[in-house]
């Protein structure tokens, strides 16, 4: 039910295909380096958590690695790219059938268009560091269940669409300076204080 390595170096395609025993997998390295194949864990319909340690400086790829995995609920790992969901689960899963909603990222360099659309599932996403402080165009558009958005380096731009139809409680304004129409329209947002942002540019229906 629980895999705990150290000092992997790489783990190859369909490593942990089809063990739907598998709920917990924890990755932890000392070298700093990993290579990760796509498909690692296809098919495990029962892992609920992945932690993948933060000490891990580079990571091959993600692509499909979690193919038709619906129910992983809790996602932890050093960095992200610009994956979207349909290639971290396979471009036959059904989005709003996932499971996923607790996410932590060391590092991304942004958030880009559409990654997370329509992720109905996802109520919590935490950034360290978000290189670029963009957050693209319709990113978490849909997801109907997001109460909570944090980013520690802070956000310095937010898309057309960006939290769309979500129920954010909070967002913290500070360091951004532009923010593209309807970015939290219908998004819950109960208060908002720009009176330590930079703001140049407010488009339509921002907060509508």
């Amino acid at each position: 039910q629980s895999v705990t390595l150290n000092n992997a170096q790489m783990i190859d395609t369909y490593a942990f295909g089809y063990c739907t025993s598998l709920k917990t997998f924890i990755l932890k390295n000392s070298t700093k380096e990993v290579t990760l194949s796509p498909y690692i864990f296809d098919e495990c319909r029962n892992l609920e958590t992945v932690y993948i340690d933060q000490d891990i400086n580079k990571v091959n790829s993600y692509d499909y690695i979690f193919n038709n995995c619906y129910n992983v609920k809790n996602l932890k790992i050093d960095e992200l790219g610009s994956n979207t969901i349909k290639q971290l689960f396979g471009n036959s899963v059904n989005i709003r059938n996932l499971c996923l909603e607790n996410v932590e990222v060391g590092q991304m360099t942004e958030i880009s268009k559409s990654q997370f659309i329509n992720l109905t599932s996802l109520k919590s996403f935490k950034v360290e560091n978000l290189g670029t402080g963009k957050v693209g165009d319709s990113a978490f558009s849909g997801c109907t269940n997001l109460t909570t958005f944090e980013v520690k380096s802070g956000v310095t731009n937010v898309g057309a669409n960006a939290f769309y139809n979500t129920k954010l409680s909070a967002f913290n304004f500070d360091n951004v300076i532009s923010i593209g129409s309807s970015a939290f329209e219908n998004s819950g947002l109960q208060s908002v204080d720009l009176s330590k942002s930079s703001i140049i540019r407010l488009n339509s229906s921002v907060f509508k």
